[in-house]
Protein backbone atom coordinates (compact mmCIF):
# COMPACT_ATOMS: atom_id res chain seq x y z
CA UNK A 1 0.00 0.00 0.00
CA UNK A 2 2.98 2.40 1.17
CA UNK A 3 4.47 1.57 -2.23
CA UNK A 4 1.42 2.42 -4.53
CA UNK A 5 1.11 5.47 -2.47
CA UNK A 6 4.51 6.86 -2.54
CA UNK A 7 4.32 5.85 -7.04
CA UNK A 8 1.28 8.09 -7.17
CA UNK A 9 2.14 10.66 -4.81
CA UNK A 10 5.08 11.72 -6.76
CA UNK A 11 3.01 12.87 -9.59
CA UNK A 12 1.52 15.49 -7.62
CA UNK A 13 2.38 16.33 -3.46
CA UNK A 14 -1.39 17.59 -3.62
CA UNK A 15 -3.07 14.68 -5.02
CA UNK A 16 -5.56 13.20 -2.33
CA UNK A 17 -9.63 14.41 -4.13
CA UNK A 18 -12.74 14.46 -1.97
CA UNK A 19 -12.98 16.06 0.95
CA UNK A 20 -9.54 17.02 1.43
CA UNK A 21 -8.18 14.54 3.22
CA UNK A 22 -8.83 10.94 1.21
CA UNK A 23 -10.30 8.21 2.58
CA UNK A 24 -10.78 8.19 6.43
CA UNK A 25 -11.89 4.29 6.72
CA UNK A 26 -11.61 2.73 3.82
CA UNK A 27 -8.37 1.09 3.37
CA UNK A 28 -8.33 -0.44 -0.18
CA UNK A 29 -8.94 2.15 -2.46
CA UNK A 30 -7.42 5.14 -2.73
CA UNK A 31 -8.11 7.96 -5.70
CA UNK A 32 -5.18 10.87 -6.20
CA UNK A 33 -3.90 12.76 -9.44
CA UNK A 34 -1.78 11.57 -11.82
CA UNK A 35 -1.14 14.57 -14.35
CA UNK A 36 -4.38 15.56 -14.98
CA UNK A 37 -6.09 12.38 -14.08
CA UNK A 38 -7.72 11.56 -11.04
CA UNK A 39 -6.81 7.59 -11.10
CA UNK A 40 -8.46 5.12 -8.23
CA UNK A 41 -6.33 2.35 -7.32
CA UNK A 42 -8.26 -0.52 -5.46
CA UNK A 43 -5.90 -2.85 -3.51
CA UNK A 44 -6.56 -6.24 -3.15
CA UNK A 45 -8.21 -7.38 -0.23
CA UNK A 46 -6.67 -10.74 0.04
CA UNK A 47 -2.77 -9.32 -0.84
CA UNK A 48 -2.21 -5.65 0.22
CA UNK A 49 1.01 -5.91 -2.25
CA UNK A 50 -1.21 -6.00 -5.04
CA UNK A 51 -3.55 -4.24 -7.09
CA UNK A 52 -7.03 -5.18 -7.79
CA UNK A 53 -7.33 -3.12 -10.18
CA UNK A 54 -6.55 0.55 -11.34
CA UNK A 55 -8.66 3.08 -12.89
CA UNK A 56 -8.20 6.23 -15.15
CA UNK A 57 -11.63 8.42 -14.44
CA UNK A 58 -11.88 10.70 -17.59
CA UNK A 59 -14.69 13.24 -17.84
CA UNK A 60 -16.80 13.12 -20.71
CA UNK A 61 -15.86 16.52 -21.53
CA UNK A 62 -11.72 15.55 -21.75
CA UNK A 63 -12.19 12.42 -23.38
CA UNK A 64 -10.73 13.95 -26.92
CA UNK A 65 -7.42 14.14 -24.64
CA UNK A 66 -7.65 10.72 -24.12
CA UNK A 67 -4.90 9.39 -25.70
CA UNK A 68 -2.34 10.29 -23.13
CA UNK A 69 -3.40 8.32 -20.08
CA UNK A 70 -2.25 7.03 -17.61
CA UNK A 71 -1.97 3.28 -16.89
CA UNK A 72 -4.94 2.05 -16.00
CA UNK A 73 -8.51 1.34 -17.30
CA UNK A 74 -10.09 4.07 -18.68
CA UNK A 75 -13.91 4.86 -17.14
CA UNK A 76 -15.40 7.65 -18.86
CA UNK A 77 -17.51 9.12 -16.32
CA UNK A 78 -20.39 9.88 -15.58
CA UNK A 79 -21.98 7.09 -16.54
CA UNK A 80 -24.99 7.21 -18.84
CA UNK A 81 -25.67 3.82 -18.78
CA UNK A 82 -24.67 1.01 -16.16
CA UNK A 83 -25.50 -2.53 -15.61
CA UNK A 84 -24.82 -3.74 -11.58
CA UNK A 85 -24.74 -6.72 -10.07
CA UNK A 86 -25.61 -6.34 -6.35
CA UNK A 87 -28.40 -5.10 -4.91
CA UNK A 88 -26.75 -2.65 -2.30
CA UNK A 89 -24.88 -1.24 -5.24
CA UNK A 90 -28.70 -0.77 -6.71
CA UNK A 91 -29.83 0.69 -3.66
CA UNK A 92 -27.27 3.42 -3.36
CA UNK A 93 -27.53 4.38 -6.68
CA UNK A 94 -31.21 5.48 -6.39
CA UNK A 95 -30.01 7.02 -2.37
CA UNK A 96 -28.05 9.57 -4.59
CA UNK A 97 -30.40 10.05 -7.32
CA UNK A 98 -28.80 8.45 -10.06
CA UNK A 99 -31.01 5.56 -10.25
CA UNK A 100 -32.27 6.85 -14.03
CA UNK A 101 -28.31 5.77 -14.93
CA UNK A 102 -28.87 1.86 -13.99
CA UNK A 103 -29.50 0.16 -17.62
CA UNK A 104 -29.42 -3.43 -16.20
CA UNK A 105 -29.46 -5.52 -12.85
CA UNK A 106 -28.69 -9.20 -11.87
CA UNK A 107 -30.39 -10.85 -9.45
CA UNK A 108 -33.78 -8.85 -9.62
CA UNK A 109 -35.77 -11.14 -6.96
CA UNK A 110 -33.21 -10.46 -4.38
CA UNK A 111 -33.86 -6.52 -4.37
CA UNK A 112 -36.28 -5.89 -1.54
CA UNK A 113 -36.50 -1.89 -1.35
CA UNK A 114 -39.85 -0.95 -2.48
CA UNK A 115 -38.53 2.20 -4.33
CA UNK A 116 -35.75 0.62 -5.35
CA UNK A 117 -38.50 -2.05 -7.21
CA UNK A 118 -40.87 0.51 -8.12
CA UNK A 119 -38.03 2.59 -9.49
CA UNK A 120 -36.47 -0.26 -11.59
CA UNK A 121 -40.45 -0.46 -12.91
CA UNK A 122 -41.12 2.78 -13.71
CA UNK A 123 -37.19 3.26 -15.50
CA UNK A 124 -37.95 -0.19 -17.35
CA UNK A 125 -34.34 -1.42 -16.28
CA UNK A 126 -33.37 -4.51 -18.18
CA UNK A 127 -32.75 -7.80 -15.90
CA UNK A 128 -29.95 -9.90 -17.11
CA UNK A 129 -30.53 -12.67 -15.21
CA UNK A 130 -28.48 -14.02 -12.63
CA UNK A 131 -25.10 -12.79 -11.78
CA UNK A 132 -23.00 -16.27 -11.87
CA UNK A 133 -24.93 -16.87 -15.30
CA UNK A 134 -25.67 -13.27 -17.14
CA UNK A 135 -27.55 -12.89 -20.32
CA UNK A 136 -24.60 -11.42 -21.88
CA UNK A 137 -26.52 -10.90 -25.22
CA UNK A 138 -28.86 -8.57 -23.28
CA UNK A 139 -25.79 -6.84 -21.77
CA UNK A 140 -24.01 -5.93 -25.38
CA UNK A 141 -27.63 -4.81 -25.95
CA UNK A 142 -27.81 -2.55 -23.64
CA UNK A 143 -23.81 -0.85 -24.69
CA UNK A 144 -23.58 -0.19 -21.00
CA UNK A 145 -20.40 2.27 -20.19
CA UNK A 146 -19.30 -0.18 -17.38
CA UNK A 147 -20.66 -3.17 -15.33
CA UNK A 148 -20.76 -3.63 -11.49
CA UNK A 149 -19.56 -6.99 -10.31
CA UNK A 150 -18.46 -8.66 -7.03
CA UNK A 151 -15.05 -9.68 -7.17
CA UNK A 152 -13.39 -12.72 -5.12
CA UNK A 153 -10.31 -14.30 -4.58
CA UNK A 154 -8.94 -16.58 -7.24
CA UNK A 155 -11.82 -16.17 -8.92
CA UNK A 156 -10.12 -16.41 -12.24
CA UNK A 157 -11.76 -13.53 -14.37
CA UNK A 158 -15.43 -12.84 -14.92
CA UNK A 159 -15.96 -15.13 -18.13
CA UNK A 160 -18.79 -14.54 -20.34
CA UNK A 161 -18.91 -11.14 -18.77
CA UNK A 162 -15.57 -9.86 -20.49
CA UNK A 163 -17.79 -10.59 -23.56
CA UNK A 164 -19.87 -7.72 -23.93
CA UNK A 165 -16.63 -5.26 -24.50
CA UNK A 166 -17.64 -2.94 -21.78
CA UNK A 167 -15.33 -2.15 -18.62
CA UNK A 168 -15.70 -3.79 -15.35
CA UNK A 169 -15.88 -2.40 -11.90
CA UNK A 170 -14.64 -4.70 -9.11
CA UNK A 171 -16.79 -3.58 -6.04
CA UNK A 172 -14.42 -4.95 -3.54
CA UNK A 173 -16.23 -2.54 -0.90
CA UNK A 174 -17.48 -6.23 0.89
CA UNK A 175 -14.13 -6.41 2.57
CA UNK A 176 -13.35 -3.67 4.09
CA UNK A 177 -12.94 -4.27 7.34
CA UNK A 178 -14.71 -1.91 8.82
CA UNK A 179 -18.41 -0.28 8.33
CA UNK A 180 -17.42 3.23 7.97
CA UNK A 181 -14.96 1.54 5.39
CA UNK A 182 -16.91 0.08 3.79
CA UNK A 183 -19.86 2.77 3.06
CA UNK A 184 -17.20 4.99 2.44
CA UNK A 185 -16.83 3.42 -1.05
CA UNK A 186 -20.02 5.39 -1.99
CA UNK A 187 -18.03 8.39 -2.46
CA UNK A 188 -15.84 6.53 -5.47
CA UNK A 189 -19.12 5.37 -6.92
CA UNK A 190 -20.86 8.75 -6.63
CA UNK A 191 -17.68 10.14 -8.51
CA UNK A 192 -18.57 7.42 -11.22
CA UNK A 193 -22.38 8.16 -11.51
CA UNK A 194 -21.78 11.88 -11.24
CA UNK A 195 -23.31 12.62 -7.82
CA UNK A 196 -20.41 13.07 -5.89
CA UNK A 197 -21.45 15.95 -3.61
CA UNK A 198 -24.48 13.27 -3.22
CA UNK A 199 -22.04 11.05 -2.21
CA UNK A 200 -20.37 13.18 -0.05
CA UNK A 201 -23.12 14.53 1.68
CA UNK A 202 -24.47 11.02 2.43
CA UNK A 203 -21.56 9.61 3.66
CA UNK A 204 -21.02 12.40 6.17
CA UNK A 205 -24.26 11.72 7.60
CA UNK A 206 -24.03 8.24 8.19
CA UNK A 207 -20.58 8.67 9.72
CA UNK A 208 -21.53 11.45 12.00
CA UNK A 209 -24.89 9.14 13.18
CA UNK A 210 -22.72 6.09 13.53
CA UNK A 211 -20.32 8.06 15.61
CA UNK A 212 -23.28 8.83 18.07
CA UNK A 213 -24.95 5.98 18.38
CA UNK A 214 -20.96 3.91 18.86
CA UNK A 215 -19.97 6.60 21.71
CA UNK A 216 -23.36 6.44 23.53
CA UNK A 217 -23.21 2.78 23.36
CA UNK A 218 -19.33 2.46 24.11
CA UNK A 219 -20.22 4.22 27.35
CA UNK A 220 -22.22 1.72 28.94
CA UNK A 221 -21.46 -0.12 31.55
CA UNK A 222 -22.24 -3.66 30.45
CA UNK A 223 -21.06 -5.01 27.29
CA UNK A 224 -23.65 -7.91 26.05
CA UNK A 225 -21.99 -10.96 24.23
CA UNK A 226 -23.40 -11.54 20.77
CA UNK A 227 -23.27 -14.52 18.25
CA UNK A 228 -24.37 -14.08 14.74
CA UNK A 229 -25.28 -16.97 12.11
CA UNK A 230 -26.39 -20.58 12.39
CA UNK A 231 -25.35 -23.58 10.78
CA UNK A 232 -25.49 -23.87 6.94
CA UNK A 233 -24.43 -27.72 5.27
CA UNK A 234 -22.76 -28.96 8.47
CA UNK A 235 -20.62 -25.73 8.99
CA UNK A 236 -21.79 -22.53 10.97
CA UNK A 237 -19.82 -19.49 9.18
CA UNK A 238 -19.57 -16.48 11.88
CA UNK A 239 -17.92 -13.52 11.23
CA UNK A 240 -14.16 -12.86 11.54
CA UNK A 241 -13.18 -11.20 14.46
CA UNK A 242 -11.84 -8.72 12.08
CA UNK A 243 -14.99 -8.30 9.64
CA UNK A 244 -17.14 -5.13 9.41
CA UNK A 245 -20.27 -7.49 11.70
CA UNK A 246 -18.04 -7.88 14.20
CA UNK A 247 -16.89 -4.28 14.77
CA UNK A 248 -20.41 -3.37 14.06
CA UNK A 249 -21.08 -5.57 17.32
CA UNK A 250 -18.23 -3.31 19.61
CA UNK A 251 -19.23 -0.58 18.30
CA UNK A 252 -22.80 -0.97 19.37
CA UNK A 253 -21.26 -1.57 23.10
CA UNK A 254 -21.65 -5.60 22.66
CA UNK A 255 -18.77 -8.15 23.10
CA UNK A 256 -18.54 -10.86 20.23
CA UNK A 257 -16.50 -14.06 21.46
CA UNK A 258 -14.35 -14.39 18.32
CA UNK A 259 -13.01 -10.72 18.50
CA UNK A 260 -9.41 -12.20 18.61
CA UNK A 261 -9.75 -13.48 15.23
CA UNK A 262 -7.65 -11.46 12.39
CA UNK A 263 -9.66 -12.72 9.64
CA UNK A 264 -11.82 -10.16 7.92
CA UNK A 265 -14.41 -12.59 6.23
CA UNK A 266 -16.41 -15.61 7.09
CA UNK A 267 -14.73 -18.50 9.72
CA UNK A 268 -15.95 -21.91 9.14
CA UNK A 269 -16.67 -23.38 12.46
CA UNK A 270 -17.88 -26.64 13.94
CA UNK A 271 -21.01 -26.50 15.91
CA UNK A 272 -18.80 -27.71 18.94
CA UNK A 273 -16.59 -25.24 18.17
CA UNK A 274 -19.16 -22.38 18.58
CA UNK A 275 -20.95 -23.77 21.53
CA UNK A 276 -17.65 -23.97 23.61
CA UNK A 277 -16.63 -20.30 22.50
CA UNK A 278 -20.27 -18.91 22.41
CA UNK A 279 -22.66 -20.64 23.40
CA UNK A 280 -23.05 -18.93 26.39
CA UNK A 281 -23.85 -15.25 24.38
CA UNK A 282 -26.64 -12.97 25.85
CA UNK A 283 -28.01 -12.33 22.04
CA UNK A 284 -28.17 -14.43 18.92
CA UNK A 285 -28.87 -12.83 15.55
CA UNK A 286 -29.08 -14.68 12.18
CA UNK A 287 -31.13 -14.11 8.73
CA UNK A 288 -34.21 -15.69 7.95
CA UNK A 289 -36.72 -16.41 4.77
CA UNK A 290 -40.14 -16.49 6.50
CA UNK A 291 -41.25 -15.67 9.33
CA UNK A 292 -43.23 -18.30 10.70
CA UNK A 293 -40.19 -18.90 13.33
CA UNK A 294 -40.40 -19.98 16.89
CA UNK A 295 -38.31 -21.34 19.61
CA UNK A 296 -39.52 -24.44 18.65
CA UNK A 297 -38.55 -24.91 15.20
CA UNK A 298 -35.30 -23.66 15.92
CA UNK A 299 -34.94 -26.06 18.77
CA UNK A 300 -35.70 -28.78 16.23
CA UNK A 301 -33.37 -27.43 12.89
CA UNK A 302 -30.43 -28.42 14.87
CA UNK A 303 -30.87 -30.12 18.98
CA UNK A 304 -27.25 -27.98 19.73
CA UNK A 305 -29.25 -24.76 19.23
CA UNK A 306 -31.19 -25.74 22.65
CA UNK A 307 -27.62 -25.92 24.27
CA UNK A 308 -27.55 -21.72 23.44
CA UNK A 309 -27.93 -19.62 26.04
CA UNK A 310 -30.23 -17.21 24.08
CA UNK A 311 -32.27 -20.06 22.74
CA UNK A 312 -32.60 -21.09 26.60
CA UNK A 313 -32.91 -17.20 27.85
CA UNK A 314 -35.55 -16.42 24.52
CA UNK A 315 -33.10 -13.89 23.67
CA UNK A 316 -32.85 -14.84 19.49
CA UNK A 317 -33.32 -12.02 16.98
CA UNK A 318 -33.95 -12.49 13.20
CA UNK A 319 -34.38 -10.47 9.96
CA UNK A 320 -36.39 -12.08 7.15
CA UNK A 321 -34.12 -10.87 4.38
CA UNK A 322 -37.23 -11.95 1.52
CA UNK A 323 -39.44 -9.15 2.94
CA UNK A 324 -37.04 -6.46 4.82
CA UNK A 325 -34.18 -4.36 2.69
CA UNK A 326 -31.42 -5.48 5.19
CA UNK A 327 -29.42 -6.35 2.22
CA UNK A 328 -30.11 -3.82 -0.38
CA UNK A 329 -29.40 -0.67 2.67
CA UNK A 330 -26.89 -2.19 5.16
CA UNK A 331 -23.33 -1.95 2.94
CA UNK A 332 -23.63 1.71 2.45
CA UNK A 333 -26.15 2.40 5.84
CA UNK A 334 -24.25 1.02 8.51
CA UNK A 335 -25.56 3.33 10.64
CA UNK A 336 -29.14 1.91 10.25
CA UNK A 337 -27.64 -1.40 11.16
CA UNK A 338 -26.07 -0.30 14.28
CA UNK A 339 -29.04 1.61 15.35
CA UNK A 340 -30.63 -1.87 15.32
CA UNK A 341 -27.64 -3.28 17.14
CA UNK A 342 -27.50 -0.64 19.77
CA UNK A 343 -31.38 -1.18 20.34
CA UNK A 344 -31.18 -5.23 20.77
CA UNK A 345 -27.79 -5.00 22.99
CA UNK A 346 -28.68 -2.00 24.99
CA UNK A 347 -32.47 -1.13 25.04
CA UNK A 348 -32.02 1.27 27.87
CA UNK A 349 -30.57 3.75 26.03
CA UNK A 350 -33.86 4.35 24.05
CA UNK A 351 -33.00 4.09 20.70
CA UNK A 352 -36.50 3.64 19.45
CA UNK A 353 -37.62 0.18 17.62
CA UNK A 354 -35.31 -2.06 15.77
CA UNK A 355 -35.50 -1.20 11.38
CA UNK A 356 -34.53 -4.90 10.66
CA UNK A 357 -34.47 -7.29 13.40
CA UNK A 358 -37.54 -9.13 15.28
CA UNK A 359 -37.44 -10.49 18.04
CA UNK A 360 -38.79 -14.32 18.30
CA UNK A 361 -41.38 -14.03 20.86
CA UNK A 362 -43.34 -17.87 19.96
Amino acid sequence: MLFLFLILSCANENNVIGRGDGFKYARNISIDMVGNFRVATLVSPWDSSKVLHRYVLVERKDSAISSDLPDGTALYIPFDRAVVFSSPHVSLAFSLGAGNRIAGIADKEYIVSPVVKTGIDRLKVMDCGASLSPDVEKIISLTPDAIFVTPYENSGGYGIIEEAGAPIVECADYMETSALGRAEWMRFYGILFGKEREADSLFSNVESEYQRLSEQARAASSHPSVITERVMGGTWYVPGGNSSMAHAIIDAGGSYPFSSDTHGGSLPKSVEEVLDKAGESDVWLFNVMDDDISYESIGNENDAYRMMRAWRERNIWTVNTLSVPYFDDISFRPDLLLRDLVAIVHPELGNGKTIYYRKVTK
